[in-house]
């Protein structure tokens, strides 16, 4: 029951720094090799984390990725309090291209089974703040993995459940808001895409039915 305005000792900083380390083995082993070499996470999988060692399945249902991206997620949230760096070990680069892809192309589900939704919240709590640990994964995610364009296109997309919709949501109202001149012309061409997919889509339908009335 310390101040919590307290400085972190050693051992509660090296405590966060190996659960971290923990948490992200178990993450990317549940997200399963191949996802993590598209990640570029080739130290992990030449260190031997897809050999049968690690507690975690390869390509674990999807019940269980989410409940370890929920964890992530609170994880991102209050242990960067004790110990930044080692929280960081969850917003660095290749976790932030994991939780896009996750988020990208995870089908709808609800409640506790939304990988989705937990790879957004992964990511709201991976860039904001004013720490430069979040200035740097924000900087990343918008400029590098052209992540505000994701956002729209996964905001767009039918079907959706609600929380991973208020989830995208937070995310592009946050980066709008920090990043203004990085962040809307990524999510104007997402729009636009949009947009003539959707075009694109209707001309097919259009075609099909006309073949069937004649």
């Amino acid at each position: 029951g310390g101040d919590p305005k307290e400085e972190p000792t050693a051992d509660a900083s090296a405590a966060v720094g190996r659960c971290a380390a923990e948490l992200r083995a178990s993450l990317l082993a549940a997200a399963g090799e191949e996802r993590a070499a598209a990640c570029d996470l080739s130290d992990e999988i030449a260190g031997g984390l897809f050999d049968g060692s690690s507690p975690a399945t390869d390509g674990a249902d999807p019940a269980t990725l989410a409940s370890l991206l929920r964890t992530a997620g609170l994880f991102l949230r209050w242990g960067s309090l004790l110990d930044g760096e080692g929280a960081g070990r969850l917003s660095c680069p290749c976790m932030l291209r994991l939780y896009a892809g996750l988020l990208d192309d995870s089908p709808p589900a609800e409640g506790p089974k939304d990988v989705g939704r937990f790879a957004s919240i992964c990511i709201f709590r991976s860039t904001y703040g004013e720490k430069p640990l979040n200035s740097r994964a924000r900087k990343v995610f918008v400029e590098e993995l052209d992540g505000c364009r994701l956002l729209v296109r996964a905001l767009m997309r039918a079907g959706q459940p609600a929380g991973r919709l208020f989830s995208i949501t937070r995310n592009i109202h946050h980066l709008v808001a920090a990043q203004p001149r990085e962040a809307v012309p990524g999510m104007e061409r997402a729009v636009e895409e949009c947009g003539l997919e959707e075009d694109k889509r209707n001309g097919v339908e259009e075609a099909k039915e006309s073949c069937a009335a004649n």
